[in-house]
């Protein structure tokens, strides 16, 4: 006897797989060597200047709201 259930929960987990696979070409590239150019800038104490951090937080405000 098959166990419809099962199959049943399959079919949703590959509907949800696809989903999210989706969801993820649909973000935008990132860029690796602009992330470790941060992080050295943040090890080497140059974003310790608050206009830095104000900027920076402008901008992650704004792409916050347009997303």
């Amino acid at each position: 006897m098959k166990n419809h259930n099962g199959n049943n929960e399959t079919n949703e987990l590959n509907a949800n797989l696809r989903h999210w696979k989706k969801l993820l070409k649909e973000l935008p590239d990132v860029r690796v060597d602009k992330i470790n150019s941060a992080k050295q800038a943040i090890e080497n104490h140059q974003y310790d200047d608050d206009s830095v951090v104000e900027v920076t937080l402008e901008r992650l405000c704004s792409e916050m709201k347009t997303s």
